[in-house]
């Protein structure tokens, strides 16, 4: 059985009250007080200046009830196209949504007082909703108290991703003179070649180069990526004598 109720001021943003039957369940955390699982879609990855178009909340209680926050968002800005290929939500399909800014009173009501969990969670969706937030001229609803859940992290600390861990994936070989400069970078070379082959990569060494680049480092002009070129003002393929 479920229940759906419509919150106040929010077109086709719901709550659903899922009280029987529900097939999620979480069977092995021990809850003292609500938690909030939580994902967000959005205009880009920039922490900063990205919106969110999605949100989706499904909060958990002690007793083992929960409840679903779901909804769109006009975010006010264009999506970027790299963006909506990833999610398949494009500015036409929310551009009769509400906005943050109308939604936030609710949004801020169903986390507080919860503790939260999510994906790659602290280094991305709670620091953009923490900016939504403040740009409206809200505190945030998580504090030093809210506990924070990510299975990326568990995901990386309990299963190995060393080089080791790499060769015996791609190569089926086991990495016996780990730590020594030359059997690390023979199974560095191995591991690439490998990759190019299962992949079916690009095997050019600028498309190579392109593939290993997070889309933050595009566009450095120096290694540590502290200068960064503006396309729109700057073109490195011109000289400028």
């Amino acid at each position: 059985m479920s229940l759906t109720v419509q919150i106040p001021n929010s077109e086709l943003c719901y709550i659903y009250l899922n009280m029987i039957g529900n097939n999620l369940k979480i069977n092995n955390l021990s809850l003292k007080r609500p938690i909030a699982f939580f994902d967000l879609e959005t205009t880009g990855i920039d922490i900063k200046n990205d919106r969110i178009v999605e949100i989706c909340i499904i909060k958990f209680a002690p007793d083992g009830s929960q409840e679903k926050y779901l909804t769109r968002i006009n975010p006010g800005i264009p999506i970027s196209p790299e963006s909506s290929a990833i999610h398949g939500i494009y500015d036409e399909d929310v551009k009769d949504k509400p906005s943050f800014r109308e939604l936030a009173q609710d949004i801020y009501n169903f986390f507080l007082d919860t503790d939260i969990g999510g994906y790659n969670l602290r280094k991305f969706d709670l620091a953009l909703i923490n900016a939504e937030f403040e740009r409206i001229g809200l505190t945030s609803p998580f504090t030093r108290e809210t506990k924070m859940l990510d299975p990326m992290r568990i995901f990386h600390k309990m299963e190995r991703r060393d080089l080791a861990a790499a060769y015996q994936f791609y190569c089926g070989k086991e990495l016996t003179d780990a730590h020594s400069a030359e059997a690390d970078i023979i199974a560095t070379i191995e591991v690439l070649d490998a990759q190019i082959n299962k992949y079916e990569l690009e095997n050019d060494v600028h498309a190579l180069d392109d593939f290993c680049s997070y889309d933050h480092e595009k566009g450095c002009i120096d290694l540590d990526c502290k200068f960064r070129v503006n396309a729109e003002f700057f073109d490195v393929t011109k000289s400028s004598v």
